[in-house]
């Protein structure tokens, strides 16, 4: 008796784009967008995104750590998975902000993938002066 087994390898691409720059002043919101397309009809119901900054596993941007505590509001689970965004935004932002910001994405579903941005530069500058 033989048996016969099949395998199917699903192949796919995770494409992860991001702003190029963003320009904000001292005390600012600022979105920094990050959106991902997949060359697959499969629907993503599971991942997960973060945000770093300077370097891929660099510094991460997060509402809980360093001097972006309280400062971060991240794009919802549902906007994740049914809009493909990763957006994250920041509050308050100063001079100290500026860099760059890299995002990473993982898909963790029936598929699983990986895939980073090119960065986005955030410019930060200061209020100007008024003189009378």
């Amino acid at each position: 008796m033989e048996t016969n087994i099949i395998i199917f390898l699903l192949i796919y691409f995770l494409i992860v784009s991001q702003s190029r720059m963003v320009n904000a002043r001292e005390g600012d919101s600022v979105t920094l967008e990050c959106n991902y397309t997949i060359n697959s009809s499969i629907n993503v119901t599971i991942g997960w995104y973060k945000w770093y900054r300077h370097l891929l596993h660099g510094d991460e941007v997060s509402n809980t750590t360093g001097d972006y505590k309280g400062r971060v509001s991240m794009t919802s689970p549902s906007d994740f998975t049914e809009k493909a965004s990763a957006n994250i935004i920041l509050h308050n932002v100063s001079i100290t902000d500026t860099g760059m910001y890299v995002c990473e994405i993982n898909i963790t579903d029936i598929i699983s993938g990986h895939g980073t941005g090119n960065g986005t530069f955030l410019g930060v500058t200061g209020e100007t002066m008024h003189y009378y």
